[in-house]
């Protein structure tokens, strides 16, 4: 059972967050991006950089690779930035979801375990 719920939660988890792309990549602080948020640089030269949002600081995206280096991307050389954003709406709608399994199986569960219990008496 606890398997179970782990499963359901992580579903709902990944389910609360939707990939938004930001054309305006200099505008990353005022779209909500905040330090250490992941995200994808799409480059001019059709390269993709994966890192975490430092900041934007004279004309540049400054992130951080998986190994922790801090790098900067001149902002001419970038066409979008994408990120994840949660979506609390979504949220919502998951969790309600997940309960209502969840709710359904621990009745399906006592059913069975009422008709084992009836059966052995016999």
């Amino acid at each position: 059972m606890n398997k179970l719920l782990t499963i359901l939660a992580a579903l709902a988890v990944t389910a609360c967050t939707s990939t938004q792309s930001l054309p305006a990549p200099e505008q990353a602080n005022l779209a909500g991006i905040d330090t250490g948020d992941s995200i994808t640089l799409n480059m001019t030269d059709g390269t993709t950089t994966r890192a975490r949002f430092v900041a934007v600081e004279d004309g540049e995206i400054v992130c951080d690779d998986r190994a922790g280096e801090r790098h900067r991307a001149d902002l001419e050389t970038v066409t979008s930035l994408d990120y994840r954003t949660y979506d609390s709406e979504k949220t919502g709608e998951v969790v309600a979801g997940t309960a209502a399994v969840t709710g359904q199986i621990l009745l399906g569960l006592v059913e069975v375990m009422g008709a084992i219990a009836g059966g052995m008496g016999h």
